[in-house]
């Protein structure tokens, strides 16, 4: 099933080459099918022209443009409010001493400084690895593009991110209410991969779509982080293993389809 992650991988080239600008790099993440049905999803949908990222904020505002200082604020504001929602018992185990505002406080700082730190190392190593990987292309393979993490686009489009990491997040956390109901089992929403593959999807979707392509993308993306795990969960817990499966669209979409196959030979 390479052949068809490589597949793709050069669908989401073109597209890839629309938001970053040039040809040197491309996106590789496996979240790429979530991107490129989100893409297209906007192209049908939205309007190129309503880009999020030119939406103007009021001055008061405007620190919320800063992408770290906005996750700070969404990770607080999350938190606060499972905090409502959960145990007194709960609570007190995880919070020790600190007061629930402190604990909410640090752990936000410290998502928002890993995921810092995260960003410009991609970006560090981006820099790095295209001159070296050009010059081995040369000799080796002319005209091949490196494929990077997503992340490096996160610092070009901050609006897209905080609102594909909402929007799909939230539509995660609506699966886990109304799977119950329709016989599928409950996939608990994961923060970093609603993060990095919700705001990725939310650029591309921007990028076709506008904002309404961004949000569309990011539900879209939000929807396969549920669906296709609860659906690849049987065929993980036939190889022996309960309780456990993939959360990335591509590795699940793939798992599927080989299940599909393997069926056709029995």
């Amino acid at each position: 099933m390479a052949f068809i992650w490589q597949y793709f991988l050069l669908c989401s080239l073109a597209l890839a080459k629309k938001i970053i600008g040039h040809n040197d790099y491309c996106i590789a993440h496996a979240g790429t099918i979530s991107y490129l049905i989100g893409a297209y999803s906007g192209r049908l949908i939205g309007n190129a022209k309503n880009d999020i990222e030119q939406i103007k904020i009021n001055d008061r505002f405007s620190f919320l443009r800063q992408a770290d200082v906005a996750t700070f604020i969404t990770m607080f504001v999350l938190l606060c409010l499972s905090g409502l929602f959960s145990q007194p018992e709960y609570l007190k185990q995880i919070l020790k001493n600190n007061t629930f505002i402190i604990f909410a406080l640090e752990q936000s700082a410290i998502f928002a400084g890993g995921l810092y730190i995260a960003k410009k190392g991609v970006a560090i190593f981006t820099e790095e690895i295209i001159p070296a990987f050009k010059g081995f292309a040369q000799v080796v393979a002319p005209g091949c593009v490196p494929a990077v993490d997503p992340m490096v686009l996160f610092d070009k489009a901050p609006n897209c991110v905080l609102v594909g990491f909402i929007v799909s997040f939230f539509t995660e956390v609506a699966c886990v209410v109304i799977f119950p109901f329709i016989g599928l089992p409950i996939i608990i929403p994961g923060i970093m991969a609603s993060f990095i593959t919700g705001g990725t999807a939310a650029i591309f979707g921007n990028s076709t779509g506008g904002a309404i392509g961004a949000i569309i993308a990011a539900f879209i993306n939000g929807l396969l982080l549920c669906i296709l795990p609860a659906l690849a969960l049987p065929l993980f817990a036939f190889l022996g293993v309960e309780g456990v499966t993939f959360a990335d669209p591509d590795f699940t979409t793939l798992s599927l389809l080989t299940e599909g196959v393997m069926k056709l030979f029995h």
